[in-house]
């Protein structure tokens, strides 16, 4: 169970590197919304859920960008940088806390996947750049 939410914050701080990364050009994220529907899709939720989940990830998105403010991650000094990184990894916490009262234990298991996928192409992505 510790690995898993590990492996999970892992992967929430590296998409929220990803989409900042984005940020410091001014540019969204190119596939955020098409991930973000592909991932509704994957959960095949129910006409309750939807709503639910869709406000736990834009209030997490809002409290990214919150932490960040302004501020480009890598002109960041590396204290500040490592306190974002524990404030992200809080947000990350929240996240699967508030989905795992919202999904049904498939439907959580199938997001841990989802997100294993999206860490593995991330760490691809990264490695060839």
């Amino acid at each position: 169970m510790i690995r898993m939410i590990s492996c999970l914050l892992a992967t929430m701080m590296l998409f929220s590197t990803a989409v900042m990364s984005f940020a410091e050009t001014g540019k969204e994220c190119p596939n955020r919304k098409e991930m973000r529907a592909q991932l509704m899709e994957r959960l095949d939720l129910t006409e309750e859920q939807r709503p639910k989940v869709e406000a736990i990830f834009d209030a997490a998105r809002e409290e990214r960008k919150a932490i960040m403010g302004d501020a480009k991650w890598r002109s960041l000094p590396r204290s500040e940088r490592k306190e974002k990184r524990e404030q992200m990894k809080n947000v990350a916490r929240k996240v699967r806390d508030k989905l795992a009262g919202v999904l049904t234990v498939e439907q959580m298991k199938t997001y841990e996947a989802a997100v294993e996928e999206f860490r593995k192409k991330i760490r691809k992505r990264f490695k060839n750049s």
